[in-house]
Parts: C-alpha cells; sequence; structure tokens
C-alpha cells in the first residue's frame, strides 16, 4: 500500500471512531419515548393557556388538528405528582406544558390508541416524556414530547 493510500486510510479510520466515540453518549429526548417515561403519576392540576390561539369558546381539541397550527404552540399546563408508592422517583412533580406537537395516546390494558386533549382530566394517571429544556424549578418544568393515559 502506498503512503497516501495508507494515509487516507489512517485518516478515515479514526474519524470513524471520533464518529462513534462522539454519538455513544449521546442521547435524544425524541427517542426517550420507547424508554422509560419522565414522571408517572397522577395529573393534579390541568389550565389551558391563555394565549391557545382560540376564541374561549372554541374547544381545546380543535387546535390539534392537523394544519390549524404553524409550529408549535401551548394549548394547556397539566401537573403531575408523581407515584407515592415508596418508589424512587427521579421526580415527584413536575409542571407539563401541552404543545401542539405534543403526542397524545388513551391506554387500556395493552391496546393503546391516539388520543386528544380532551382525553386528559384531573385524577387520570400518565406516563410522560419530555423534550427540550428541563428547568431545574420545583416543580421541575418541561415541555411534553408524548402523554400515554393509563387506564385499567
Amino acid at each position: 500500500m502506498k503512503s497516501g493510500a495508507k494515509s487516507t486510510a489512517v485518516l478515515a479510520a479514526v474519524v470513524m471512531l471520533v464518529w462513534l466515540v462522539a454519538g455513544a453518549g449521546c442521547t435524544s429526548r425524541e427517542s426517550q419515548a420507547q424508554g422509560t417515561p419522565d414522571i408517572t403519576g397522577a395529573i393534579t392540576s390541568y389550565q389551558t393557556t391563555k394565549n391557545g390561539g382560540a376564541a374561549p369558546n372554541d374547544p381545546i381539541s380543535d387546535r390539534l388538528k392537523p394544519g390549524a397550527n404553524q409550529g408549535s404552540r401551548s394549548i394547556a399546563t397539566i401537573l403531575v405528582e408523581a407515584n407515592k408508592d415508596g418508589g424512587a422517583a427521579k421526580i415527584d412533580k413536575a409542571s407539563i406544558t401541552i404543545t401542539t406537537d405534543t403526542k397524545i395516546y388513551d391506554q387500556r390494558g395493552g391496546e393503546r390508541k391516539t388520543a386528544d386533549i380532551s382525553a386528559i382530566m384531573v385524577g387520570e394517571r400518565v406516563q410522560v416524556w419530555f423534550t427540550g429544556p428541563v428547568k431545574e424549578s420545583y416543580p421541575v418544568q418541561a415541555t411534553a414530547r408524548e402523554i400515554t393515559i393509563l387506564r385499567p
């Protein structure tokens, strides 16, 4: 092998190694919905967002219809308190913003169906996956990427 070809092969190997090592420790919040939820608990408070973009009498779910919005907008905020079952939850309480990009599911037993914002009510048990930055306040403030309503 000639010197130039050897240098190119070594450089390519180094670049691939750096790429693999750099990516090994990175996880995307976008892929967490397949992993452990950021919080599991009961909804203890629900508020619609004042500037959600609809007239006062318009149902919130209309704001989630495809093509209804340009970009992600906040439509509601829920407070979720983790189960108090003696488990070691990382987050015990979270103020969670629901946006037009939040995916909502209704799960009964093993069956999971797409739902809309109207399915979310105080007292419901939910699993929530966050997206974007999480404010380290108390309670934690985050935006929901996905919410799964857990039904018996």
